[in-house]
């Protein structure tokens, strides 16, 4: 009798513990739930934060230029202070600019407004004369970086359905090909649409986490664009750097994929 007693108490006990640790899971399934409910609204507020700035902050004029708000980043992306924009209407406070990175204040530049917050703002009506200085604006030596795309960065359509994807590691390709001719006239197009081109090139620009995208067409124009922005700039007559690019990129590539 006394070991089903003892068997009894065992059951009851070890029902009881799961019991409890059951009810006690449920608590904090219950407290989780509630804190990431907490978490998502405050999240929300933030971004309603952030889209009412945004709202009211859309230009800045800054040495004589007009500027459009792009995104909001990290102080880690700030270089040099710039100067202070001296706001004329008494219930606005002054706001700090920055240069962003290695890109040029001609381009773009950061401000931090009276919340610490900062905001690229990019200049409404950039264009660069020539292709030189639109790298060096971009400060394409030291920002420039291949896309980490699955895909690969290099896309090209051989025309007869077969697609190549490659990834290259050697930036200096660039320089030797494609952007060798730097006193190219840059011919500023934001309005252009982008041409279906048989290649296509995925940059990135660290410092301001943007997507440069290069399009080359079989009449030998060479499109560039930043990705999210206005900034869109072509150069005509590059067709035997084009296919010395296209050559190299298949001798030096790290991975080619093929479809079709």
């Amino acid at each position: 009798m006394k070991k089903k007693v003892a068997g009894l108490v065992i059951i009851f006990l070890t029902v009881g513990c799961i019991g409890a640790a059951g009810f006690w899971q449920e608590g904090n399934r219950k407290e989780d739930t509630e804190n990431l409910e907490e978490q998502s609204q405050e999240t929300l507020a933030d971004m309603v934060k952030i889209d009412e700035y945004e709202e009211n902050h859309r230009t800045i004029l800054w040495e004589n230029r007009t500027y459009y708000i792009d995104k909001k980043v990290e102080e880690k992306v700030i270089s040099d202070y710039a100067g202070i924009i001296v706001s004329e209407e008494s219930d606005q406070e002054n706001v700090t600019v920055y240069t962003l990175g290695n890109i040029s204040q001609n381009l773009a530049v950061v401000i931090q407004n009276p919340k610490g917050e900062y905001y690229i703002y990019v200049n409404s009506e950039y264009c660069a004369d020539t292709l030189g200085q639109f790298l060096n604006d971009i400060g394409a030596e030291q920002e420039l970086e291949f896309s980490n795309h699955k895909r690969g960065q290099i896309c090209l359509n051989d025309r007869d359905g077969k697609y190549y994807y490659m990834k290259v590691g050697n930036k200096n390709l660039l320089w030797e090909t494609i952007f060798s001719q730097q006193n190219e006239d840059a011919e500023n197009a934001p309005d252009m649409p982008l041409l279906v081109s048989e290649i296509s090139l995925n940059l990135y620009i660290r410092s301001a986490d943007w997507e440069l995208e290069v399009n080359f067409t079989d009449d030998g124009i060479i499109i560039i664009n930043i990705d999210g922005t206005s900034i869109r700039h072509y150069f005509k007559g590059q067709e035997k750097y084009i296919y010395d690019f296209i050559d190299r990129a298949f001798e030096q590539a790290e991975e080619i994929e093929m479809e079709g």
